[in-house]
C-alpha cells in the first residue's frame, strides 16, 4: 500500500474579542482549510508553515500541540494522511496562489464549519474550535484560583507592611523574582523617575518597593485580589500607581517603548505559550530598558507532591492531558504548564532580548530545596 502525506493548519485571528477561521475557496469550487503535500526532507511543521505562506501569504504562529489526522484513499491501492496543527495568524495581508485557491474568506466558527465543503475539514475545525477554546478559558480558571489562594492567606499576595516601605524608602529593601533569593540592587539601576512595570506582579509586595524608590509604577495582574492588595498599599502609603486588569497572553495594552522597567516574577507557568508575551515585552520596552523575569524550570512538575518520585514526563500540559488537569483541579492548583529554557531563555533571546545576567534558585522547602535542587531561574535582558 502507498502512502501519501499532506499538512497543514486550521489558521485564526483574533478580532474584537471574536475568533475568526481562515478558509481557503478552492479553484476547483469547494471549500477547505490550508493543507499541502510533503516536499522531500520536510518535517510536518515546515509543510505546514509553507503552504500557509504559499497559499495565502500570512507567516503564523504553529500550534502543533494540536494535531489532527485525517486518514483517507484517494485512490485504489494509496492511504493518505491529512495533519493539521493550529496556527494563530501573525502579519501580512492575505493573498490568494491564484492557481488553486480563488479567494481567502475569514469567518466566525459557526459560519465556517457551514462554508466547509467535507466533514472531514468540519470535525478538524470544531476540533480546533474547542481545543483553542479550552485554551481560552484557562487564565479565567485561574484568575479565580488566585483569588482564593490570596483569601486563604497565600504569601505572594500579601502585600508589605508600613515598617517595610519606610525602610524601602530609607534604602533598605529587597524584592524577589523567585521564591528563595533576592535580586541583586545592581540588576535595577536608579529607580527615581523610571517608568516600571509589574507584568503578573500584583499582591503589593513589590511595587510599593519601587514607589518608595522615586518609580513611576503600573502593575498588571489578572487576579483581583492581587490588584486590590496593590490599590490597598498605595492608598496606605499615598503613592500613585496605574492599576491594570488584563490577561497577559493577550496583547499588552501599553503603547509602544512606554516602560524602561519591566518586572515579570515566577508567572508564566500558569501560562502555556510565552513568545509571545516576551514580544509584548519587547516592544512595551524602551531601548535600553530591561526585563527581569523569574522561570520554572519545569523541575517541579515531574515529581509528585512529596518531590520523591518521579511520575510525569515533560512538557507538563494540562489541555493536552486530561490525567494532569485531574490532578491540578484534585490539587487545587489552578491550570499550570512547564516550559524549557529554549522557551524561556531562547525565547527572550529570539524576540530581540539581550540576556546580561542570571542565576539559579530553589523551591521554598521540601526534597528539591533540602538537595539544593534548582528548581527556578532568574534572568536580567535588555533591549538593545
Amino acid at each position: 500500500m502507498e502512502r501519501e502525506k499532506s499538512c497543514g493548519a486550521v489558521v485564526y485571528r483574533e478580532e474584537n474579542g471574536a475568533r475568526l477561521y481562515l478558509l481557503e475557496h478552492m479553484a476547483g469550487g469547494h471549500t477547505s482549510i490550508p493543507k499541502g503535500h510533503v516536499e522531500g526532507t520536510e518535517t510536518e511543521a515546515e509543510t505546514a508553515l509553507r503552504e500557509i505562506r504559499e497559499e495565502t501569504n500570512l507567516e503564523v504562529e504553529l500550534d502543533t500541540r494540536f494535531r489532527h489526522v485525517i486518514t483517507y484513499a484517494p485512490r485504489p491501492g494509496v492511504m493518505k494522511d491529512v495533519v493539521f496543527f493550529a496556527a494563530r495568524a501573525l502579519s501580512g495581508e492575505t493573498v490568494p496562489q491564484l492557481q488553486e485557491v480563488s479567494r481567502l474568506e475569514w469567518l466566525p466558527y459557526p459560519a465556517a464549519a457551514e462554508a466547509l465543503t467535507h466533514d472531514s475539514d468540519r470535525d478538524t475545525l470544531r476540533r480546533a474550535e474547542e481545543y483553542l477554546s479550552a485554551a481560552a478559558s484557562y487564565t479565567d480558571v485561574n484568575a479565580d484560583t488566585i483569588d482564593r489562594w490570596v483569601d486563604e492567606g497565600w504569601e505572594w499576595g500579601r502585600c508589605l507592611t508600613h515598617q517595610e516601605y519606610l525602610a524601602a524608602r530609607e534604602g533598605r529593601w529587597g524584592v524577589k523574582l523567585t521564591p528563595v533569593k533576592y535580586v541583586p540592587h545592581d540588576w535595577f539601576g536608579p529607580l527615581q523617575g523610571k517608568k516600571v512595570l509589574g507584568l503578573a506582579s500584583g499582591g503589593g509586595q513589590q511595587m510599593p518597593v519601587f514607589a518608595a524608590l522615586g518609580a513611576e509604577c503600573t502593575v498588571l495582574d489578572y487576579s483581583p485580589r492581587q490588584l486590590e492588595s496593590e490599590r490597598l498599599a498605595a492608598q496606605r502609603e499615598g503613592y500613585q500607581i496605574r492599576i491594570v486588569r488584563a490577561d497577559m497572553t493577550k496583547p499588552l495594552p501599553f503603547a509602544d517603548e512606554s516602560f524602561d522597567l519591566i518586572f515579570h516574577p515566577v508567572s508564566n507557568c500558569y501560562v502555556r505559550e510565552v513568545l509571545p508575551i516576551w514580544r509584548e515585552c519587547f516592544r512595551v520596552l524602551r531601548r535600553g530598558g530591561a526585563l527581569l523575569s523569574g522561570l520554572d524550570n519545569g523541575i517541579n512538575y515531574v515529581f509528585d507532591e512529596d518531590e520523591r518520585e518521579i511520575c510525569f514526563s515533560l512538557p507538563f500540559d494540562p489541555l493536552a492531558n486530561p490525567g494532569q488537569m485531574e490532578l491540578l483541579r484534585s490539587t487545587d492548583s489552578g491550570v499550570q504548564f512547564s516550559h524549557t529554557l529554549e522557551e524561556q531563555i531562547g525565547g527572550q533571546l529570539a524576540a530581540g532580548f539581550r540576556l546580561t545576567d542570571l542565576y539559579e534558585d530553589v523551591n521554598e522547602s521540601g526534597n528539591l530545596h533540602d538537595h539544593n535542587i534548582p528548581s527556578f531561574v532568574a534572568t536580567r535582558s535588555i533591549k538593545p
